[in-house]
């Protein structure tokens, strides 16, 4: 699976599970990239893959994250959807 679509189907759970809270859409995309990379390591386990080196910065650059000014945080101006990265 694509890792922007997975990270952001995760960001979303967070949201939905959090009641949509405003203002945390960076949070949770930060979350969720945690979770996928704890996903992606067992998974590698698992087929005996590689692992990224410690420390190596896998993160999404900041200009990755939507800007909430432009989307609006409300969930109904979202169409109850959540934009976490940018496409």
């Amino acid at each position: 699976m694509d890792r922007e679509r997975r990270i952001r189907e995760i960001a979303y759970s967070l949201w939905v599970a959090e009641g949509y809270p405003t203002g945390q859409r960076e949070r949770h995309w930060r979350m969720a990239e945690q979770m996928f990379a704890k996903e992606e390591g067992e998974r590698d386990k698992r087929a005996g893959g590689a692992q990224p080196a410690a420390g190596m910065n896998t993160a999404a650059p900041k200009s990755a994250i939507s800007d909430e000014a432009a989307i609006g945080d409300d969930p109904e101006s979202r169409g109850d959807t959540y934009t976490g990265s940018a496409k």
